[in-house]
């Protein structure tokens, strides 16, 4: 029996839609701009992008699975705060999708899906304990325990983006490693305040022989070590997978991360985890999403 679920990783910027076929083959992957006004809209679009899928035939997917930035009350299926997506603000999206498509839905935070995708599908497959990490506009984490999600009581658990390296600054991690503070670094060493740049940018630059960006890369890099070894001193991971828009830049970010990440860390405790690049590319949270959806129509 063939089995296929819908993943949809509704992002700030661009919307990412996949169909999965048990137990992890994309059979159809695309993508759509996020501009959404209202809740409704949200709803109305995703229910007219997956309607060609939820009519086939072969296959019809049982269940679409939902990933979204933010806060989530997964049982009750409610987006409590979606800082990049106001809009979805206490909403109770998953009701909302299931009277449009027919369809069950299953909503979570977009970081616990890419962490599910990376521990079923990708480089935190088949290890026991892992720590998942997104870094973009912000950053966000999925701890894996018996190779799935841990999400704590409330569900809400993995928000390592919000850890504070120094509580005289005021500043979150995510505000001191995210595609933000590398291009806030390169600005202020290129000695160029207004440059128009993105964090993409500014890792093309540091391929290209740019001293300023590959400076604002190993900046940004060693404070997220300090952040790998905080995680790796608290949990013990067998791996720390690191996906995300930044995580681009390659070594000249992720190789001063691993450097201060041993610099601090118990011995022990680093020489037990792997630093790695996360495997599924941009398409994991949808992934993710969908797995979640193949998860819960068992």
């Amino acid at each position: 029996m063939i089995r296929r679920a819908i993943g949809v990783d509704i992002g700030g910027t661009r919307t990412k839609l996949v169909l999965l076929e048990a137990p992890g083959t994309v059979i159809e992957a695309r993508e759509i701009d996020s501009d959404f006004v209202t809740a409704e809209a949200v709803v109305e679009v995703i229910t007219m992008e997956t309607a060609v899928w939820r009519q086939s035939n072969e296959g019809t997917p049982p269940c679409l699975g939902l990933a979204v930035p933010g806060l989530v009350e997964r049982d009750a299926g409610r987006v409590l705060w979606a800082p990049n997506l106001g809009v979805l603000d206490n909403f109770s999206i998953a009701i909302a999708l299931e009277v449009t498509t027919g369809l069950h839905v299953e909503v979570d935070n977009d970081a616990h899906t890419f962490g599910l995708a990376e521990a079923h599908l990708g480089a935190a497959a088949g290890y026991d304990s892992a720590v998942c990490l997104t870094v973009g506009t912000g950053v966000g984490g999925a701890i894996i325990h018996g190779g799935t999600v841990w999400r704590g009581h409330g569900g809400l658990a993995g928000e390592l983006g919000h850890l504070v390296l120094d509580p005289e600054a005021s500043r979150f991690f995510e505000q001191e490693v995210g595609a933000g503070a590398v291009v806030a670094e390169y600005r202020r060493l290129a000695e160029n305040p207004t440059a128009d740049v993105d964090a993409e940018l500014v890792a093309r630059f540091a391929d290209s022989g740019d001293n300023a960006a590959r400076q604002a890369l190993a900046l940004c890099g060693k404070r997220l070590g300090v952040g790998l070894a905080i995680l790796v001193n608290l949990l013990n991971p067998q791996r720390i997978v690191i996906g995300g828009g930044v995580v681009g830049a390659g070594e000249w970010f992720l190789g001063p991360a691993r450097i201060e990440g041993e610099r601090r860390a118990w011995a022990q405790s680093w020489a037990q985890c792997e630093v790695v690049s996360a495997a599924l590319g941009p398409m994991a949270g949808a992934i993710g999403a969908a797995l979640l959806g193949l998860e819960e129509a068992k």
